[in-house]
């Protein structure tokens, strides 16, 4: 996704990530505390927004990449987990790779979370494929639809990292793409990772034992 196109977006959104709230550093704070807000991360790959799918602090956490005009989840001042992880995601794309280690991963059924811990395994800067995964559970190749289909529903793309995992022979998807804007994200975040960490992209799978 280009810098351009991400720019032209930002503004149907009125409320950005403020200042830190002084009684905990890991808190953002954003508008009026009773009203709900995009609370949105401007990342050098698009804007990234953090909030609940389903309104207020009931809902779903959710951090949905702005693209093809996606409506921004919305948060209130007072959703300490939603604006902790928007914290932490300005710290991660400032440099901090390390920032999401101890976040939890997102709802979903037993598998779903099972997949996306394996996925946290992955070191920044490095890939594994969807094998890679599926042995992480004890399976094989009959389950790497499966931990896809998993990989596709992670809510919380960056904070589990989809991205580092990648097809046998390729870059692979990103939530459900294979080209277009998602997939130029995957592969600017494999950069970024990469350039941290003084490593070179190589889209093919890191190798393991066994893999």
């Amino acid at each position: 996704m280009g810098p351009n196109s991400s720019r032209r977006r930002l503004p149907r959104y009125a409320a950005r990530m403020g200042s830190r709230s002084r009684s905990n550093p890991a808190i953002v704070l954003i508008g009026n505390p009773t009203a709900q807000n995009p609370c949105i991360v401007e990342t050098p790959f698009g804007a990234l927004a953090v909030g609940r799918r389903d309104g207020f602090q009931k809902g779903q956490l959710v951090a949905d990449w702005l693209v093809d005009d996606a409506a921004a989840p919305l948060c209130t001042c007072d959703d300490d987990a939603a604006l902790e992880h928007a914290t932490r995601l300005r710290d991660y794309f400032a440099g901090n790779l390390r920032a999401l280690d101890t976040l939890p991963v997102g709802e979903g059924t037993l598998f779903q979370r099972r997949v996306w811990s394996a996925a946290r395994r992955i070191p920044p800067g490095e890939t594994r494929t969807y094998l890679w995964i599926a042995q992480q559970l004890d399976e094989g190749h009959a389950l790497c639809r499966a931990v896809g289909q998993a990989l596709r529903r992670n809510p919380l793309p960056v904070v589990v990292p989809c991205h580092r995992v990648v097809g046998a022979s390729g870059i692979g998807g990103y939530a459900g793409k294979q080209d277009g804007v998602l997939a130029a994200i995957k592969l600017g975040l494999l950069q970024f990772e990469a350039r941290l960490v003084g490593g070179l992209l190589d889209c093919a799978p890191s190798r393991q034992p066994g893999t």
